[in-house]
């Protein structure tokens, strides 16, 4: 690692802020006038929104003291769901797809200029030139608690819901508008992690782990139970369970982005010596990405095989797990510095 053979140990945390964020902007902006070129541009943005994914979480971690690291680290996940409100809000209102992409574009334009006044953290600046080997138990351990939580965020199906939300509520019996039931949802994403980001570092990253994967648990099998009635008494199920599949969703997108949103991200910054963080963090962000694009992919083949309701019982077993997993595995961090954090591993104390 002497060299910095990634990229981001390479570039530096500044260099990839500016450089990604121009790649992101000119990605878009290319999307605004260059139609024929959408697939590239979808690459390019994709691509730029991994390494950022990467970059941010680790940065903020890094710069922030250890008593508001936790809020801090977790405005990254707030200020993604301020970006999809922010998409929902202009796309309910412009005419075209191509309007949408420019006003987004805007926001990486932004990023992009504020970007060029980053400095490095003293963190990276200080390993530079040290080395540390991924063979040695106490980075093994965080490691794969890392990789486990980013599996686990995906494999809640929070976005086999998200995608299925105008389904959801037409099946309460309400005549809200596709438009207005994405703001809906949006607002209540944001709203709920911004709550995450003022408990984390009060009650702590273990407790709301468990309290996530518990209530997304509970609510996303009540969302299957609603189905699978209507599935063999519709109007039963319309008339005197109609407020059920808005109350789970409810529940489950605040349960998700209360803890298990924000905190994988932060951990992924808080478990890792410097030296290193960016390629444990790589290999982090692609499982958490992969996992992405398989819970996407196989989500419409799981319905046509297994029911809405089989879908969702599935996704519940798996939060279930997902919440014992958090029960007997993940450190607290909270109020810890990364000596401590590491001597918990069994890591040195320096």
């Amino acid at each position: 690692m002497r060299d910095r053979r990634l990229q981001s140990q390479h570039l530096g945390e500044e260099g990839h802020h500016a450089g990604f964020a121009g790649a992101a902007h000119a990605g878009v902006g290319a999307d605004r006038f260059c139609t024929e070129y959408r697939i590239c541009d979808r690459v390019l943005c994709g691509l730029c929104t991994g390494i950022t994914s990467l970059v941010c979480p680790t940065y903020t971690t890094e710069y922030a003291s250890k008593d508001i690291r936790g809020a801090l680290g977790s405005g990254f996940q707030l200020f993604i769901t301020i970006g999809i409100l922010y998409a929902y809000l202009f796309g309910a209102v412009v005419e075209s797809w191509r309007w949408l992409v420019l006003v987004c574009a805007a926001v990486g334009g932004v990023y992009l200029l504020l970007a060029i006044f980053i400095k490095e953290s003293p963190t990276f600046l200080l390993s530079r030139g040290s080395e540390q080997s991924m063979q040695e138990p106490y980075i093994l351990k965080p490691l794969a608690i890392t990789l486990a939580l980013m599996v686990f965020q995906q494999l809640a199906g929070v976005n086999a819901v998200i995608y299925n939300i105008n389904l959801i509520f037409q099946a309460s019996g309400t005549s809200i508008s596709d438009d207005l039931s994405s703001i809906i949802v949006g607002i209540v994403q944001v709203i709920a992690t911004a709550a995450g980001s003022l408990l984390i570092d009060r009650a702590g990253r273990k407790l709301l782990l468990c309290f996530s994967a518990f209530t997304m648990s509970v609510s996303i099998v009540s969302l299957g139970v609603f189905f699978y009635i209507k599935s063999s008494n519709e109007s039963f199920a319309q008339e005197f369970l109609g407020w059920l599949p808005l109350t789970s969703l409810m529940i489950f997108i605040s349960a998700f982005s209360i803890g298990y949103g924000p905190i994988p991200w932060v951990m992924m910054g808080e478990l890792f010596y410097p030296n290193v963080k960016e390629a444990a963090g790589s290999m982090a962000t692609t499982l958490n990405w992969t996992f992405v694009f398989i819970v996407t992919f196989v989500f419409a083949p799981l319905q046509d095989a297994i029911h809405d309701y089989g879908a969702y019982w599935l996704f519940g077993g798996l939060c279930a797990v997902n919440f014992l997993f958090c029960v007997l595995f993940v450190p607290e961090t909270k109020g810890r510095t990364l000596q401590e954090t590491m001597a918990h591993f069994g890591g040195p104390a320096a």
